[in-house]
């Protein structure tokens, strides 16, 4: 953009001196290269800045991406932000983490395998195990190398039950690395697709981390398993950045990863350890070409490209209360078909989350209520007015193209795998369920706002909203929207149940309320009139406002007559201390259905010992009791003419030792883990993948 600048004056110049140039006008929005120079009456001579300094005007009314346009501009945006972002008086912008919210399932009717539970029909998610009916691949410890992992494939039989293992094959990562796998045709050839890279620690607890995102890689192994007794792996592509989280649609893979730019600072630490240290304040050398800033992209042992240029980049509305960092956020679209024809587009600065359909990706940022002391931004915990920023790109043959931005109250929650489940898209329809206010003083509340694309204008408008969802000190522990249908679970002491009706877009409703004890932190729609919710029972305290959650609950839901929702059936598993990992990984949930029935299948720690010491209240509802087994459970959900839920049988793998018979003190909190366990349900057999074993049964020989 241009602007009218003010006419020619001279001027004495004092010490410092403030000039407004604009001549009485509010710049437009655009981006602005700034020079400015001077002239002495003694010499003619021009003195100015022959690199410009770089600015955006944002239109607060409007909430829309900033494409850039100059290259300049992101790299002083990258380095503006590393001083915020590595300041020791900078703002820390990590409010404590609340529990856990509710992963999601998607169904597998039609299928004679149980396949990765997701959360978007069509939308495939990386996972550690997957099947085509007849091999098992799982990313386990190597047998030669127990600090390498290794992808294993398996032979799985049916009747009767059993798995041979076929070969392996060395993925070249440490076992604690976080890797994933996609089973997917490659030209017509059965591949796997193999995420591992440097990215291994928790997404969330790094999140305001920004170190911990630098020098990180991925790499991405296309492994042919055509042969699965010889696997081969055919092309490497790797990337300098970290990877937060994948997507595989119609044969395209889906990357979105994060990456911090490192820039020197240009003044030297002191030796002297009592001297304050000096003000960080990063440059951009003269010769640096943003594009070695930017995330780079190599096939096999060529010399890598960059996978964006910094004109397919957008920034975010800012202002002197938003929060810069160097954060990048890139999108990459990979087709496995043609790797080298990917495609991109990035967003420079935080992004909270995102969020997938079949036509679309909606990435979020929290904005934190702020104040300014002295130079720095600081937090604000009592102030509850935040927002999110939701931007929407639809994914198009060959290109990401921007479509639009809006802003909606509250937050997604703290969780950051759970965080995409509070939306869901129907007909080009976002619905969005988001959280204000907090639980401890009761002034939490929650709404679902619903957004569409605004015609010509780069905006999703909000056309309609449910407010004050839940009482009051509740949070959100659930929530999905499937199709017109919306479910959400609140909870503090008692579980309502809220079943929405988006057919109506602008005229939204709650079809119905139901309040039980304990709640779901898992919800899994069947068919159109039932509800599955795994999570927690739970015991009033007499007399207080909470409650002491106990076993895990299974229940099953009608809700087809919103005036009448019922809880048609339930179980508890254990007592205070049982987990499963289903609570927070929705792929630890296998599920198989055949007409009005379905086998369900989750491990499960069971802890149902009564404590053997002098420090808690057996009779207490806040007593944990010690581990008793862990296994697979598995459970007949019926939605026929008696619907209901049967457990039907255990796989146990693994019980406490014998000195936990003898002393429970040793084994209050003593368990063998599930979070990594998954399962196969292949016919009338299951299949549990437990540490590094696969154990396979008849459903019907299980006790």
């Amino acid at each position: 953009q241009e602007a009218s600048l003010k006419n020619y004056q001279k001027k004495q110049l004092e010490q410092k001196e403030t000039i407004s140039v604009v001549d009485n006008q509010t710049l437009p929005a655009g981006e602005y290269l700034v020079h400015a120079g001077y002239q002495t009456e003694q010499n003619a001579q021009l003195f100015y800045n022959a690199s410009a300094a770089t600015m955006v005007v944002f239109d607060n009314n409007i909430p829309s991406l900033h494409q850039v346009k100059n290259k300049l501009f992101l790299a002083d945006f990258f380095a503006r932000g590393s001083i915020n972002r590595i300041s020791s008086s900078a703002a820390d912008f990590s409010p404590a983490p609340e529990p856990a919210s509710p992963a999601l399932a998607a169904d597998s009717a039609g299928s004679s395998v149980s396949q990765t539970n997701i959360q978007e029909t069509g939308v495939d998610e990386a996972d550690r195990i997957k099947t085509d009916g007849e091999q098992l691949y799982t990313l386990e410890n190597c047998n030669s190398d127990q600090n390498k992992q290794c992808l294993t494939a398996y032979t799985i039989q049916n009747n009767p039950a059993n798995n041979v293992e076929l070969s392996q094959l060395d993925i070249d990562t440490h076992a604690n690395l976080s890797a994933s796998l996609y089973l997917s045709p490659v030209n017509d050839k059965k591949h796997l697709i193999v995420l591992n890279g440097s990215t291994n620690f928790n997404v969330f607890n790094s999140w305001y981390s920004p170190y911990q995102w630098q020098n990180n890689k991925i790499n991405i192994r296309f492994v042919d398993i055509s042969q699965p007794e010889s696997m081969q792996s055919k092309l490497r592509v790797s990337m300098d950045t970290g990877l937060i989280s994948s997507r595989l649609i119609d044969g395209v893979l889906y990357l979105v990863t994060r990456k911090n730019p490192y820039f020197e600072s240009s003044q030297p630490t002191p030796v002297d350890s009592t001297q304050p240290s000096p003000v960080f304040n990063p440059t951009v050398p003269e010769n640096q070409d943003i594009n070695n800033l930017l995330p780079i992209i190599s096939f096999d042992d060529n010399e890598g490209v960059p996978v964006i240029s910094a004109t397919d980049c957008f920034i975010p509305r800012q202002n002197s209360l938003k929060y810069v960092d160097n954060t990048i956020i890139t999108v990459t679209a990979i087709p496995l078909d043609n790797p080298d024809q990917h495609y991109s587009t990035c967003i420079a600065g935080n992004i909270d989350t995102f969020y997938m359909s079949t036509q679309s990706i909606y990435l979020t940022s929290s904005r934190y209520p702020v104040s300014i002391s002295g130079q720095n931004i600081l937090y604000d915990p009592g102030n509850n007015e935040m927002e999110t920023e939701i931007h929407k790109f639809t994914l198009g043959k060959g290109k990401l193209e921007y479509r639009g931005s809006g802003t909606v109250e509250g937050h997604l929650g703290w969780d950051f795998d759970k965080q995409p489940f509070r939306m869901g898209e129907h007909d080009d329809v976002l619905k969005v369920a988001t959280s204000k206010g907090n639980v401890w003083d009761a002034t939490s509340t929650s709404s679902v706002s619903v957004l569409r694309e605004a015609a010509n204008s780069q905006r999703l408008e909000t056309i309609s909203t449910l407010n004050n969802l839940g009482k009051p000190g509740e949070r959100i522990y659930a929530a999905r929207f499937i199709g017109t249908r919306g479910y959400l679970v609140t909870f503090k002491k008692i579980d309502p149940l809220y079943v929405l009706d988006f057919t109506l877009p602008e005229q939204p409703k709650i079809l119905g309320e139901l309040e039980i004890n304990g709640f779901s932190e898992y919800l899994h729609p069947i068919g159109e009139n039932y509800l599955l919710g795994i999570g927690k029972d739970a015991i009033p305290e007499a007399g207080q406002d909470f409650s002491w959650y106990q076993g895990v609950k299974l229940s099953l839901f009608d809700v087809s007559d919103g005036d009448n929702l019922r809880e048609i059936d339930s179980l508890v598993l254990g007592k205070r201390g049982t987990h499963s990992a289903v609570l927070n990984d929705h792929h630890a949930l296998a599920w198989l259905a055949s007409g009005d029935s379905a086998t369900l299948a989750i491990p499960l720690q069971l802890n149902e010992q009564k404590p053997n010491d002098n420090y808690q209240d057996i009779n207490h509802p806040n007593a944990f009791y010690n581990w008793t087994h862990t296994g697979l459970y598995t459970f007949n959900i019926n939605t026929g003419t008696n619907p209901g839920i049967e457990l039907e049988g255990k796989l146990i793998t693994d019980t406490p030792p014998e000195i936990c018979n003898l002393s429970g003190n040793h084994c209050s909190f003593m368990g063998q883990q599930t979070n990594n366990d998954r399962a196969v349900i292949q016919g009338d057999s299951v299949h549990y993948i437990h540490n590094n074993a696969v154990y396979s049964s008849g459903l019907a020989d299980l006790n």
